[in-house]
């Protein structure tokens, strides 16, 4: 019988883990829950069977780790170089975006010439002023 090295179990859990086929009973309520399946550094050293904090010596597999974990956060079916200029502008997102940045850009204006009157107003207020003190 030969013996796995920690680096090949912690490899072999993170797999388990991404395909959701852990063999941690606690993992396995998770999936049979259809609950999500966090992808964590604790995760994958308690689904190999260590310790806590072996994955100090390994920091290619931490990386993997948080690799996995933001592919199934985040999705990774589609790269960025695959979605069009035209299907971003069309999407219904972008479109609200776009009225809502009118909106604020309009705002905008109207709170700058706000502003220039008030500045003009101080103006004409420091005048009388100065004027009534000479």
């Amino acid at each position: 019988m030969t013996t796995k090295s920690t680096e090949e179990r912690l490899r072999e859990a993170l797999e388990r883990l991404k395909t959701r086929t852990p063999n941690t009973k606690s993992f396995k309520q998770k999936v049979k829950a259809n609950k999500p399946l966090r992808i964590t550094n604790s995760g994958v050293e308690k689904e190999a069977g260590l310790s806590n904090g072996c994955l100090k010596r390994y920091p290619n597999i931490t990386s993997e780790i948080q690799a996995a974990e933001a592919e199934r956060v985040h999705g990774g079916g589609c790269s960025s170089q695959e979605v069009s200029v035209d299907d971003v502008k069309s999407s219904t997102i972008y479109k609200q975006l776009e009225v809502k940045l009118s909106r604020v850009e309009k705002a905008k204006k109207e709170a700058e010439a706000k502003v220039k009157e008030l500045i003009e107003e101080r103006d004409r207020k420091d005048t009388a002023l100065n004027e009534k003190r000479c």
